[in-house]
Order: structure tokens, then C-alpha cells, then sequence
């Protein structure tokens, strides 16, 4: 069995004895087949995440039973509690066939680690915040110590932990001298850590076959193929009469193995990593594998094959076409008259071009050329415009008039060159001859655009490295900077989703950065995924408490539209997300610009202040909250937040995690169910209503619709909460059926970016403000608007053609 990648397993330090006290390791568990689980079920959401543990229906988080119940009880809450978390979800975001209480679940193998506590338990852990110092497990006992920092006491507080229980994909821990239970995700233990415990041969009996088989079914469970297949050929080695039963077992786990790996190579080639998924089915075909499994691995090998193929053709073709369109010229048509002079030097130079911006990402983009080669009734003009036309605009816009194709090549230089330009004056020289391209218009212009490579440089940034970059003050906007983290062989030709980081008190936007990326030895999820990270430098050096400034909502905002200029990012997948302190500002910036984000994922941070006041604000986006029982705010006042958005549970994509007997920490143990949630998320299309509210002058923007001079900004102490005329501050607008904006708003001014397709460019458009009509009129799209929307949003979804100013 060839080794494969496992879990993600946290550094391990190396190992020592905490406790000499020997134990004996049991296994409670032997399930070796399919069985019922009477505890068990399943929760399928709306979103496609799919939640297993076991199932109930809450009223609300701070009411366990409602004291005056009605002729039916309401049930707003579904939870999904495991061994040591729980799911809360709405009601309403699960299907009326997504619930399951009673679904045919795989027992897991559970092993049991008994343990003797020396004495009474001193103190209850009621708390847990800062971690002062952390040993390492130690691989005999499973055993550490954890130094906490403890109010009102001037030396850390010393806790002894002993893992008591390990399952597939968790461990129980219990203090040895003070009152604190917990689990942890496996991912989180050192393997050989787990692996030692199990193979002790002090702790575990290695002649006898029930255990040992137990820990072979514990690997695969856990995904641990290589130890599996190790365990089972030692298995039937040692127990010659129960060799059948270990061969069978071996042939199912060539099965899950080979799943594994065809799933894990479809991932790398999403995320656009061809060459490391070639690396791997390379690899993998080295070693001995099943018949189905090696079929799956030739197959994606074969179709790697075929697209390098097919950029050689592409370049082939390129040369031989140009090469018969010289020719003709040269010749004349078949009357011997001379041929329109097509500017072949300029031909030269698109190829060129093309050639340096093709690879595997972008060969899409050729598929209407490609297709057209064996095209008899097509000249080579005609599937040279194909390549060209195709590559500008996409392969959907391609077209066979080459003359066109030269145009919009001189379309897409001349924008590239206006939206890198910091000189109005520049700006519009180069638009001036932009505007007097033939048949270039406001339609074509908008569809170059979406299709247009990154205009700002990122020249120098490696893969696999945060890097920091800094921007130059914008307007009245002072400077901003952050670090981005780019994946394995990352392409502007790939759309790639988006982690935007907010770092925690302590760490800085690299740290961040990291934690979501990893490094180019040790690639973390987002790596692994194809996601870039970029982390803003939001907050001022030593900031220990978020402020809920315009400071910090400008450097994340200032950030993001940059990086949508100068990488590939696709703006339908960013997401945002912050631990501590900047779980505290993703919750607030998440509320202020929902329409920004396809998901904020706060983690360990507290929803308070403007938070408050802004709940509605977050049904235009999904939410993956994540908190420990034990964190630094009160789980009554959370759940009074979080009781709030429940009952808006139809319009909410919400989840909440709780973490039982933790606190402040990272919850690395829970990125790759956040990365997979995130791989179902997607930003909706824009709305034809939008409504949001607002406390500040800062937060005056959504979709489409901005509320320029907004009456007031409210001011929330964040030290103390109190606040000062807090009404809220309600925008509403929406275009009906028959293309009038209406828009109910306190603000002097509104400015409103019309989008192709949300409203209709060919009927005249009426607006009322505050139930005041003005005329409807025809509102033509305009090239110069769709350039500076581009320019300074960066979001090449949602290009506004035209704005109005009320």
C-alpha cells in the first residue's frame, strides 16, 4: 500500500513523561460492520453541508423549554451534538427530506484510555484564554501539561491533561488535577503520538487478534491508509488462521484508498495545480494498486495528456494559419485579385502575446478554435479571429472576423493601459482613442473586462510565501497594507476563491496569513485547495481591543478591491474571516459590506455593538461562526445574538459551532469542514431589492445602491457599550417589473450603479426617492463608467454600465 498524504497533523515536539502511572489501554467499541445507530443521524442543509452526530430540535439557545407553550411548539433550531460539538443550524435552512434521525451510520472504533486522578481536583476551569505555555504530548501516557494565564492570579495556572478517549477523529481530554473536559480534533494530536498509544506494547496486548484488529479498523477509519495496510499485513502474519478475514479487509481498503486518491487528484486539478496532480498519478502508478483504482489514476493521466496536447496544437495551429494567411495575401484570391493587406506583423505580435499568456487554465478559452481546425467551410482568417476573439472575450463572444479580433486586441491594450494608469490626465488621452474603436461599444467593452487579466503588477510574489504590499493613500483614504499568500502554480488565468484573514490581537497579517496557507514545506488548507489568502494590516501595531473605526473597515475594503486587481481572484468566493479580535471585526465588517463576501467565518470572537444593530444586514451572505463554550464572552449573551438570527432562519445560511470546554484558541481542528463549506459557497446574484441598515456614515454602501451624506454616525463604546441615540438607520430599494427604482432612505444624496441585467438598458428607467418621481428616461451605457467601476471596485461580476445621482 503506497503511503499517502494524511490528515493535517499539528508539529510534534517531541515527547516526555508528565505522569508515571501506568494504564491499560481498552478497546470499548469493536463494531466491524454497517450497523443502526439509535443515536445517530444526519442533518443535510440547504447549502449541500452535510452534519452527522445525533440530531434534536431546539425552541432557541436561551430557552430550553418555553414556560408558556402554545397549541404547537416552534421549533427554530436544529442541534447536531458529537463527542465534543455541537451544530446549531436553523430550522429553516434543512430541506423537508434533509433531516435524519435514524440514518445507517459505521460505528467508529473508540478506544478507551483509563486514568486516576492523584487526590481532589483543585480548582473547575470556568475560563480559558491565553495559553502561556503548551508541552508536548507525550507518546507513552498521552499526557501534557498546559500553562494557562489565570485573572486575579499572579503565577500561571499548571493543568495536567490525559487524552481518555481516541476515535477517528477526535480524542477526549480530561485534567488530571483541576476540572476541565474537552475534545480535540485528531489533527490536532501528533500522529505518532496516536500511533504510539495504540502499538504500546505495554498498553496493548499485540497477541491479542481483537485489538489488534480493532486498531487496524481504527486506521482506516481515520483515513490513515499506510498504517492500516501495515496493521493488516502484520495482522495476517501473526494470526495465520484469521489471514482470510485480513485479505478481504485489504481488498476494501485498495477501494477506499483509491476513492482517496481520485478525489484528492480532482481537487488539485480544480484548483488549477496540473502539475502536482501529474507528480502524484505518476507516483501513485509505481505502486501496486487495484485494477479500478489504477483504471481512475490512467484516466486522469490520460486527460492531463490530452489538454498538453492540445496547447501544442494550439500554438501549431496559431503558426500554420497565420503562416496560410500570408500566403493568400501574397498570392490574391482566385481571380488573381490582390487581398485587403491584413497587418501581419500585427498578427505576429497577437500570437506572440497569447502564447506567453496561455497554460492549462486558460486552454478553455481556445476550445471554439480547436473545435474549428478540421472546419472546411472556415478560411484561416476565420479560425484565426476564432483564437483571438475567444481569448479578449471569452469562448462563449468568439467570432470569425478577423479585422473585429484586431480591434478588440486594440481594445484590450488600451483599457489595460487606462486601469493601470494613476493620471487622470492619462487616463484620458487613452480613453479618447479607446472610445473611437469600431464596433467596440459599451457591451463588447464590459465583456473584455470580465475577461481581462490582472492589471496590477505582482511581479516577484512567489507561491507558497506571504508577501507584503503596500498601497499608496487614495484620495482621502490614507495607505493601506496586507500580505497575500498565492497557491502552487497559480495562473491569472484561473479563477481562484478568496480567504480574506483578520489577524488576532498579538499576531500580525503574515501570522494570519499562514495560519490559513501555510508554507511551501508545510502547505496548509487554503494551499492544498487553491484558495490565495491576503490579510490586511487593519489594525495598529499593539491594538489589543477592535475599535469599530473607519480606520479598519477602509484597510480591509482598500485590500480587497486591490488584490481583485492584481490577482485572479474570483469575487464570487472571498470570504471572510478573523480569529479574537478579528473575529470581532469580521463580524462587524461582515454586517457593514455583506455583499461583499461569500461567507464571514468569525472565529472565537464576540458579536456585540454594531453587530447588534446590524443582524439583518447579514442574511446577503452565509455564516460559519465558531466559539468555545469557555471563551472570553459570555455564551448567554452570544446566544442571545445568535437566538436573533435564528428566527430569521428562512433568509439566514447560518451555522453556529460550539466547542464544549474550550476557549480562546485558533480551532485548526475545524478548517477542513470550514474549507469544505466554503467550497459550497458561492456569492449570490445581484438583487433587484436590497435593504440594509446603518449606524455610521462609513457604512453606506450595498450592491448597487449608495447613501452618500447619511445624517449621523452613532458612536458604541467598545469598552463599556454604552451609546447614544441608537435608531438605526434603514435603506431600501428595489426595482420592479416595470424598470422604476424606488429607493427610502434618510441620506441627502443616493448614487446608483445601474447593472446590465438588473435593470433593463433598452426601456426607459424611472426613480422615486422618498415618494418623490422624477421622469422616467432612457439611460444608454456608458464605456467611460463601466472603465471607472472596474478601476475602482475591481469586481469584475458586477460592472456597473451607467450610475445615477439623486
Amino acid at each position: 500500500m503506497p503511503a499517502t498524504a494524511n490528515r493535517s497533523m499539528a508539529d510534534a515536539q517531541g515527547t516526555r513523561p508528565v505522569v508515571e502511572s501506568r494504564v491499560f489501554l481498552i478497546a470499548v467499541w469493536l463494531w466491524f460492520a454497517l450497523a443502526l445507530s439509535a443515536d445517530a443521524g444526519t442533518v443535510r442543509l440547504k447549502n449541500g453541508l452535510v452534519l452527522t452526530g445525533k440530531p434534536s430540535k431546539l425552541e432557541s439557545l436561551t430557552r430550553a423549554v418555553n414556560p408558556n407553550p402554545g397549541p404547537v411548539t416552534i421549533y427554530q433550531i436544529i442541534l447536531v451534538q458529537t463527542a465534543y460539538q455541537r451544530y446549531f443550524v436553523p430550522m429553516r435552512q434543512v430541506p423537508d427530506d434533509g433531516l435524519n434521525l435514524d440514518a445507517a451510520l459505521v460505528r467508529d472504533v473508540e478506544f478507551t484510555i483509563p486514568w486516576h486522578v492523584r487526590g481532589k481536583r483543585e480548582l473547575t476551569i470556568q475560563m480559558v484564554g491565553g495559553v502561556v505555555e503548551m508541552d508536548p504530548w507525550d507518546n507513552t501516557f498521552g499526557r501534557r501539561t498546559v500553562s494557562l494565564q489565570v485573572a486575579n492570579r499572579p503565577n500561571p495556572l499548571h493543568v495536567v491533561q490525559a487524552i481518555t478517549k481516541i476515535a477517528p477523529d477526535h480524542v477526549l481530554i480530561s485534567s488530571v488535577n483541576h476540572t476541565w473536559d474537552f475534545g480535540l480534533g485528531i489533527s490536532l494530536v501528533p500522529q505518532t503520538t496516536i500511533v504510539s498509544l495504540l502499538q504500546n506494547p505495554q498498553l496493548c496486548d499485540p497477541n491479542d487478534s481483537t485489538v489488534r484488529m480493532a486498531r487496524a479498523r481504527f486506521y482506516i477509519q481515520a483515513g490513515w491508509y499506510a498504517q492500516a495496510d501495515a496493521e493488516l499485513a502484520a495482522y495476517a502474519r501473526d494470526f495465520p488462521d484469521l489471514k482470510d478475514k485480513a485479505d478481504t479487509l485489504r481488498q476494501g481498503l485498495v477501494q477506499l484508498f483509491g476513492a482517496h486518491v481520485l478525489r484528492e487528484l480532482e481537487r488539485r486539478r480544480d484548483a488549477g495545480q496540473f502539475q502536482l496532480g501529474d507528480e502524484s498519478a505518476e507516483k501513485l502508478l509505481q505502486s501496486p494498486l487495484g485494477g479500478g483504482v489504477q483504471r481512475n489514476v490512467q484516466q486522469f493521466l490520460y486527460e492531463s495528456r490530452q489538454a498538453r496536447e492540445a496547447m501544442l496544437k494550439a500554438a501549431a495551429l496559431l503558426n500554420d494559419l497565420q503562416a496560410q494567411l500570408a500566403d493568400t495575401e501574397t498570392a490574391g484570391d482566385s481571380k488573381g485579385q490582390p487581398l485587403k493587406f491584413r497587418q501581419t506583423a500585427k498578427i505576429s505580435a497577437m500570437r506572440a502575446q497569447l502564447l506567453r499568456e496561455l497554460d492549462r487554465a486558460g486552454l478553455s478559452r481556445l476550445q471554439p478554435f480547436l473545435q474549428a481546425e478540421t472546419d472546411a467551410q472556415l478560411s484561416a482568417e476565420e479560425k484565426l479571429a476564432l483564437a483571438y476573439s475567444g481569448w479578449v472575450l471569452g469562448p462563449d463572444a468568439a467570432d470569425s472576423d478577423l479585422d473585429d479580433s484586431q480591434h478588440l486586441w486594440d481594445a484590450r491594450n488600451l483599457a489595460m493601459e487606462y486601469l493601470r494608469s494613476d493620471d487622470p490626465a492619462e487616463r484620458s488621452q487613452v480613453f479618447d482613442q479607446l472610445r473611437l474603436l469600431e464596433g467596440l461599444g459599451p457591451k463588447r467593452l464590459q465583456k473584455l473586462l470580465e475577461n481581462l487579466p490582472p492589471i496590477r503588477d505582482a511581479d516577484g510574489i512567489s507561491t507558497g510565501r506571504a508577501v507584503r504590499i503596500e498601497l499608496a493613500p487614495q484620495g482621502d483614504q490614507p495607505g493601506a497594507a496586507y500580505w497575500v499568500l498565492l497557491p502552487p502554480e497559480y495562473s491569472p488565468n484561473h479563477n481562484y476563491p478568496c480567504v480574506l484573514a483578520l489577524h488576532a490581537q498579538g499576531r500580525t497579517g503574515e501570522q494570519a496569513a499562514m495560519f490559513w496557507g501555510g508554507t511551501v514545506e508545510e502547505p496548509g488548507w487554503c494551499q492544498r485547495r487553491g484558495y490565495i489568502v491576503i490579510a490586511p494590516e487593519y489594525a495598529g501595531e499593539g491594538t489589543r481591543e477592535y475599535t469599530y473605526g473607519a480606520a479598519a473597515h477602509s484597510a480591509v475594503m482598500q485590500s480587497l478591491r486591490d488584490a481583485r486587481l492584481r490577482f485572479a481572484i474570483d469575487p464570487d468566493r472571498v470570504f471572510l474571516t478573523g480569529h479574537d479580535m478579528g473575529a470581532d471585526a469580521a463580524f462587524d465588517i461582515g454586517l457593514a459590506h455583506a455583499d461583499e463576501f461569500a461567507g464571514v467565518i468569525p472565529i472565537a470572537g464576540v458579536a456585540e455593538l454594531y453587530s447588534r444593530f446590524y443582524i439583518e444586514n447579514g442574511t446577503q451572505t452565509a455564516w460559519y461562526v465558531v466559539r468555545g463554550e469557555l471563551g472570553r464572552d459570555s455564551e448567554r449573551k452570544f446566544s442571545t445574538w445568535a437566538d436573533r438570527v435564528f428566527n430569521l432562519g428562512a433568509k439566514y445560511d447560518f451555522i453556529y459551532v460550539q466547542f464544549a470546554g474550550r476557549g480562546q484558541e485558533t480551532y485548526a481542528d475545524e478548517l477542513s469542514r470550514i474549507v469544505d463549506w466554503m467550497d459550497l459557497h458561492r456569492r449570490g446574484p445581484t438583487p433587484r431589492e436590497v435593504e440594509f441598515r446603518s449606524l455610521r456614515q462609513i457604512d453606506n454602501q450595498s450592491h448597487w445602491v449608495t447613501a452618500v451624506d447619511l445624517p449621523k454616525t452613532v458612536l458604541l463604546q467598545a469598552a463599556s457599550g454604552d451609546r447614544v441615540g441608537s435608531e438605526v438607520m434603514k435603506i431600501s430599494c428595489r426595482i420592479n417589473e416595470g424598470n422604476t427604482i424606488y429607493v427610502k432612505s434618510p441620506a441627502k444624496r443616493h448614487r446608483i450603479r445601474l447593472i446590465d441585467g438588473v435593470v433593463d438598458f433598452d426601456r426607459k428607467i424611472g426613480v422615486n426617492v422618498n415618494g418623490k418621481t422624477k421622469p422616467a428616461m432612457f439611460v444608454q451605457p456608458d464605456m467611460l463608467t463601466l472603465l471607472e467601476d472596474f478601476r475602482f471596485h475591481g469586481d469584475r461580476r458586477r460592472i456597473a454600465a451607467a450610475v445615477l445621482e439623486y
